[in-house]
């Protein structure tokens, strides 16, 4: 079903405009930044299939993000989404750690509000979900929030839409322009740090 309002892809690009390189951690196999007209684009993920034969980025290592070593202020942007809430919360917040020292300019985290449920899928154990992330836990850090993906209430537990008729699905859509400024009711987060 078509959606009405921007998605939070426009966002990302609002944040990453003027970039010269950019660091994904836990890129996958469809990485946002395919949208980004960022010259350097450095995929890490830990999972191989999910990188081999791909040209969205222009580099690709095979490594855990976790432990992944780069120079301090070795890239513009880092990118870190969907993939904070599949590690345990104390290594997420170690992870912040790092990458903070990674970016130059910006660190931008997106993840679901709250612990959203997800098993493993695709043959990849890491596709579980281990952690919850809130505004607070970003803001506590210094990062600006936005909210994307619409209102929580829409969704189940494992984050798909209640209902799939016609009304509902624009209600849902409408509410992206909410939370956008109100993170804490919004069903997935987009954070960012300024370095």
């Amino acid at each position: 079903m078509k959606k009405y309002f921007s998605n939070w892809i426009s966002l990302l690009q609002r944040e990453t405009r003027g970039a010269e390189s950019i660091l994904d951690l836990g890129c996958g196999n469809n990485s946002p930044v395919q949208f980004l007209p960022i010259p350097q684009k450095v995929g890490v993920d830990a999972y191989a299939p999910y990188i081999e034969n791909k040209s969205i980025h222009s580099q690709y290592i095979l490594d855990d993000i976790r432990t992944v070593r780069f120079p301090r202020k070795s890239f513009d942007i880092v990118l870190a989404s969907e993939v904070i809430e599949h590690l345990e919360k104390y290594e997420g917040l170690l992870l912040l750690d790092r990458i903070e020292e990674f970016a130059s300019k910006k660190v931008i985290v997106t993840t679901p509000n709250g612990f959203v449920q997800q098993e493993s899928f695709d043959g990849n154990g890491k596709q579980e979900h281990k952690s919850g992330w809130t505004v607070s836990d970003f803001r506590q850090r210094g990062y600006r929030v936005y909210g994307m993906s619409g209102c929580k209430c829409f969704r189940n537990k494992h984050g798909k839409l209640l209902f799939h008729n016609y009304p509902y699905v624009l209600m849902a859509d409408v509410s992206q322009v909410v939370c956008r400024y109100f993170p804490s009711v919004a069903f997935q987060l987009f954070a960012v740090k300024n370095i």
